[in-house]
């Protein structure tokens, strides 16, 4: 799914919830491998990099909450960090 999106990522999940049961942990790691010095950096490639790695994380985390209290079993999240943000 595209995690920049709110109505895929709100779809993937009750999806997959109906194909599994449920979800027990959301592992996100959506990323995507740009670098270049900031004064060379566009702001389209800011906001990309914004969309994907803020806005998406939060999308995903925010829809496996409301998931996993309506389970009422709990649940993890696992967030994978960038290598690539040393760059």
């Amino acid at each position: 799914i595209d995690v920049t999106s709110e109505d895929q990522v709100l779809s993937g999940f009750a999806e997959t919830a109906v194909e599994f049961g449920g979800i027990d942990i959301l592992v996100s790691n959506a990323g995507l491998a740009s670098s270049a010095p900031i004064e060379e950096t566009t702001l389209a490639l800011w906001n990309r990099n914004m969309d994907i790695l803020s806005t998406g994380y939060f999308l995903v985390s925010r829809e496996a909450f409301r998931l996993f209290r309506a389970q009422k079993i709990g649940g993890n999240v696992v967030f994978v960090a960038s290598k690539n943000g040393l760059a």
